[in-house]
């Protein structure tokens, strides 16, 4: 008997690599490193201590249980999400032969150590839970996923439905995992992030079209003798609008017919008054409308008479850009357009406050906190001087505009900006 032979529940989970037997060796050793990594990075984001775990490796993946006393919330809800963050980015800046892309599953089960590390229901559940069809099947179908999660039935209920964790029950798609070899065949829920639907299924193929009716061959019809037709009757001529009436046109022109008894018919073409960019894109942005306020934004910025205006237009346009999503969820390109506009706000104003803070934030969001280089200043020292003190209420403004349009609560430099905007004053 072990001499630690306690049997206990324990919250469990497994990470397996797609395609992992179908890598060089050498390139199984770098994606084992880059996936212990990002696993490592997740957990310190998620509150958790990877020095706790109970870890058994299996080569293309981990097997790990939590200690007693998790929060299970943020296993299920951050945890996962900065997984898939992680792995986007890494995909983003690989080939295929080092794309990095998994399948999680989780479960609350009871084990004891063992000889061979454990002995029990918990990880033989993960383990059916990983090779479940339907989980490969999904990453095949979305290219663009990098992960799939799988949580048991008890999971679902105990952590899921709680309504606590940052997914919910409606990011999940019950599905049924079945092994007939082994016997087991139970429900479980999944989730695929990035996806319309987690777990839907692939559009249902259009039923054969039935073979078209026969028709017999056309026959020769008997020559027919016309009947004799009554003569059409003959429409009324038009007749002139009455005297006083308006004619609308298509919504760009207006057309106006005066037309007196005895005199000429005079037409008056009117054009409607045209949109304004500005108006619109503001008015999208403040809605979140982000696709239109970019388009209407671009355009009022190529229109602006003066360095402030366009400085402004163009600092909403970089918000805009960036879609209401930090910039550690974006790909680089989404990244490189945002920055393009901040660089013509600095040219146009160095001073720019809000420029200055929300490329900051996006080095330090983007860049550092993924391991990438970046060229120029570092965050800290292009805003140290704007976030010591509360800012002033011109300032406070556009700090405001980017703590609602660009969530990252735990990047350092978007704590302290919120903490440094003032209060909205009555009135």
């Amino acid at each position: 008997m072990h001499d630690e032979e306690i049997l206990a529940e324990h919250f469990v989970f497994g990470v397996d690599i797609e395609n992992y037997s179908g890598r060089s060796t050498r390139h199984q050793g770098l994606l084992q490193e880059r996936l212990r990594s990002i696993i490592e990075a997740a957990a310190d984001e998620a509150g958790l201590d990877p020095a706790s775990w109970k870890v058994q490796g299996e080569g293309d993946g981990q097997y790990v249980a939590l200690p007693a006393g998790a929060d299970l919330t943020r296993v299920v809800g951050t945890f996962v999400r900065a997984i898939d963050d992680r792995l986007r980015l890494h995909n983003e800046d690989h080939s295929a032969s080092l794309e990095l892309r998994v399948r999680i599953a989780m479960h609350c089960d009871v084990f004891v150590p063992a000889a061979f590390g454990t002995a029990g229901p918990a990880f033989v559940e993960v383990a059916r839970l990983l090779a479940a069809g339907p989980a490969r099947q999904a990453l095949k179908r979305d290219r663009d996923a990098a992960l799939v999660l799988l949580v048991s039935r008890e999971v679902f209920r105990k952590v899921v439905r709680s309504d606590l964790a940052a997914l919910r029950e409606r990011d999940f798609t019950e599905i049924q995992v079945s092994h007939p070899e082994k016997g087991y065949d139970r429900t479980a829920h999944m989730h695929l992030p990035h996806s319309r639907r987690a777990g839907d299924a692939p559009p249902p193929e259009a039923p054969p079209r039935p073979p078209p009716p026969q028709t017999p061959p056309p026959q020769t019809p008997a020559p027919q003798v016309p009947a004799p037709q009554a003569p059409a009757p003959q429409a009324p001529a038009p007749q002139g609008p009455p005297p006083g009436i308006s004619f609308s046109g298509d919504g760009n022109r207006g057309i106006v017919l005066g037309n007196t008894a005895g005199r000429d018919m005079n037409i008056k073409i009117e054009e409607a008054p045209k949109a304004d960019p500005r108006a619109e894109g503001m008015r999208a942005f403040r809605h979140h409308d982000y696709d239109e306020a970019a388009e209407q934004l671009r355009r009022a910025a190529a229109q602006a008479t003066t360095p402030q205006d366009a400085a402004g237009l163009r600092f909403r346009l970089a918000l805009a850009l960036l879609h209401g999503q930090r910039p550690r969820l974006h790909r680089r390109p989404t990244i490189q357009r945002a920055e393009r506009e901040l660089g013509k706000v600095l040219a146009l104003d160095p001073e720019h406050a809000g420029a200055l803070l929300l490329w900051a934030i996006v080095k330090q969001d983007y860049y550092e906190m993924n391991g990438f280089d970046y060229t120029g200043p570092p965050p800290e020292r292009m805003v140290g001087a704007l976030v010591q003190a509360p800012l002033d209420r011109g300032r406070s403004e556009l700090a405001a505009e980017i703590v609602e349009h660009v969530p990252a609560w735990d990047n350092p430099i978007w704590s302290t900006v919120r903490m440094r905007i003032r209060p909205a004053e009555d009135g």
